[in-house]
């Protein structure tokens, strides 16, 4: 919540903390920014246009990249894309996570000569039950896809879980790509291939960089981007 996020910002203002690492964003940067008179402030995983602050995140655009490169190399072709916001964008100058994913989806499909189909796009996916939906409304289509790249691990047990109740075979019948590599992955009925988001090393490396710049030592690269990868497991 905003008003939480303030209150530990104001940590800093009274010299209770000499630092506060961010995970999420709620409030405006400009808003934020005004507090690193006060002491520093280090963000992970989000996105902010100040070559100043020290933050890590990881490559979405380069991960979704991979991910859907590997559906291709094994043939699938007529691939669904869910996103957890409210709507697609696709802007070279806009830099967001989602915006971010897109882009590398859609690198990949264009290397194949592909182009993404509007009616296998889906919005605002992220729960389980979520999940559960689009693959409802994809059962009911007159063209399905062969794939889905289900945006979060969650929409993915979702999708295999609803897919088990349709007597559907995944991925003989339909691959799912989940994103993330949370624990769930891997206790679902059929174990999703999906795209691991390296958050022990987010934490740690800004954690360290933080460390260091209160000690003034030198930190090599306020920003660091880290690298995604595919875990291969059972979904695709």
């Amino acid at each position: 919540q905003k008003s939480h996020e303030l209150n530990a910002l104001e940590f800093l203002k009274t010299n209770q903390v000499d630092a506060v690492i961010m995970c999420a964003i709620e409030n405006d940067w400009d808003l934020i920014k005004q507090y690193r008179q006060y002491g520093l402030i280090g963000i992970c995983n989000e996105y902010v246009a100040d070559p100043e602050v020290l933050m890590v995140r990881a490559d979405q655009e380069g991960g979704m990249y991979a991910g859907t490169k590997y559906l291709l190399n094994r043939g699938y072709r007529k691939l669904a894309f869910c996103t957890g916001q409210q709507a697609i964008r696709y802007n070279d100058k806009l830099e967001d996570l989602n915006s971010d994913r897109y882009r590398g989806y859609l690198r990949a499909l264009r290397e194949f000569d592909l182009e993404p189909a509007v009616e296998w796009q889906f919005t605002d996916v992220g729960t389980i039950a979520d999940g559960q939906d689009v693959l409802q409304r994809i059962m009911v289509m007159k063209h399905r896809p062969d794939a889905v790249i289900a945006g979060s691990d969650q929409a993915a047990a979702g999708m295999i879980a609803e897919a088990q109740t349709m007597q559907l075979k995944v991925p003989e019948e339909l691959a799912v790509l989940g994103f993330d590599d949370q624990p769930l992955s891997q206790v679902v009925a059929r174990p999703l291939t999906t795209i691991h988001q390296p958050v022990h090393e987010i934490g740690d490396r800004i954690a360290n960089m933080v460390a260091d710049d209160l000690e003034e030592k030198t930190v090599e690269a306020r920003q660091v981007v880290l690298p995604l990868s595919v875990v291969v497991r059972q979904s695709v």
